[in-house]
């Protein structure tokens, strides 16, 4: 008996080995970024539809909460260095005071389930949630409830969800989600507007949004002009870190395994935002990379409320 103990005792501490030594060789390794991106952008076409005429005037930050993981889940072979993501809803604002939020942030009970005791600014959130009813447009860069999540838990749904706009792709990667559909219901998903567009689409003055399907099926960049001049995408979370762009190095095949999300389309993104980088001005927003919003504040590129 002793013996049949010892051998199960010892499979099951190979079997932890082995399966330890998968994960770190998960951590390590992501789908190569190709040398020409398949994914490409008008960026002519989507300033032209953007406009000239009354557009915004700032872009404020508002810092609703944080959660640590480790650096190699946001960039491969990243190591076990924290890595602290930042969770930010962005508020684009017009001269006569009206605005457009993008990607607003869940509540507190939320983040207690999926980062608990991670640090939520409820100053941050309630302010979010009347900016939330001012606005005349809500959207998200994608469906992850991370960047929805605001709209289905502010106790003001009713009054705010005429003026949410999610795609049609959005919408249906929600009602597939069964822990989103179990907490915020079918109903309250299906009562929201959506739009249904090919590859780009004016959503207001110096707003317009681009098919970026990879991470999830809803994925989309939101470009935005401000009078000043000043250009921004907003990227979600084609990237967690503006070093994947930099170092043209994806998410670990971990957490993009994890995350069910289609590498080959994520990488080709990758390329096409390196490649924008270096031959336009354009702001590259990044939803999660902490260092790159404090960078953003310093240099007076984004405000924050």
């Amino acid at each position: 008996m002793k013996k049949i103990v010892v051998r199960v005792l010892i499979s099951l501490a190979v079997l932890a080995i082995l399966l330890f030594g998968l994960f770190l060789l998960l951590l390590s390794i992501s789908e190569t970024v190709p040398e020409q991106s398949n994914y490409r952008i008008n960026i002519a076409e989507i300033r032209r539809l953007a406009g000239n005429d009354s557009l915004p005037v700032n872009v404020t930050a508002l810092l609703i909460a944080k959660a640590d993981f480790i650096k190699g889940q946001v960039i491969a072979a990243g190591g076990f260095d924290p890595y602290t993501f930042h969770f930010t809803t962005y508020k684009i604002q017009y001269e006569d005071s009206s605005s457009v939020i993008i990607d607003p942030y869940f509540s507190q009970d939320v983040q207690s389930l999926v980062f608990p005791d991670q640090p939520f600014y409820s100053d941050a959130y309630y302010s979010m949630q009347g900016e939330m009813d001012n606005a005349f447009l809500i959207i998200a860069t994608h469906e992850h409830f991370d960047h929805v999540g605001g709209i289905f838990t502010t106790n003001h749904f009713d009054q705010i969800k005429s003026h949410v706009r999610l795609t049609r792709e959005q919408q249906a990667g929600l009602l597939q989600d069964g822990d989103i559909l179990e907490f915020v219901g079918a109903e309250r998903i299906n009562s929201i507007h959506t739009i249904d567009y090919q590859t780009i689409i004016k959503l207001a003055p110096g707003i317009v949004a681009i098919k970026a399907p990879g991470h999830t099926i809803g994925s989309q960049l939101i470009y935005v002009k401000l009078q000043n001049g000043n250009e921004y995408l907003f990227l979600g979370d084609i990237v967690w870190s503006k070093a994947n762009i930099d170092e043209l190095t994806n998410r670990s095949t971990f957490s993009s395994l994890l995350g069910d999300e289609n590498s080959e389309q994520v990488v080709n993104e990758i390329r096409m935002l390196y490649n924008l980088q270096i031959t336009t001005s354009i702001h590259l927003i990044i939803s999660h990379d902490g260092e790159q919003l404090n960078d953003n504040l310093r240099r007076g590129l984004i405000d924050q409320l």
